[in-house]
């Protein structure tokens, strides 16, 4: 099982493909989170990158329908004062 913040950061720098083309690297993470049928790096992933990344450390995510919202979030883990990790 992977560390969360190892993982978030070796994420840094990942963009998505100008133009037509998409990278794969997002479209896996949707993937990664139940949604395939998300096929382009254009639909907001900033939620997507975090669950997937839960995902790959064996964490649970937010429900299905709601995991692809920055939001599903607000009330993930134990509330605590902000620290790495």
């Amino acid at each position: 099982m992977s560390d969360l913040l190892t993982v978030m950061q070796s994420r840094l720098g990942t963009q998505e493909v100008p133009g037509d083309g998409n990278n794969p690297v997002i479209v896996g993470w949707f993937e990664k989170v139940g949604h395939k049928e998300v096929h382009d790096d254009a639909t907001a992933w900033c939620a997507i990158t975090v669950g997937s990344a839960l995902v790959e450390c064996g964490l649970p995510i937010p429900p299905h329908d709601i995991n692809m919202m920055a939001r599903s979030y607000l009330s993930y883990g134990v509330k605590c004062e902000p620290q790495p990790g």
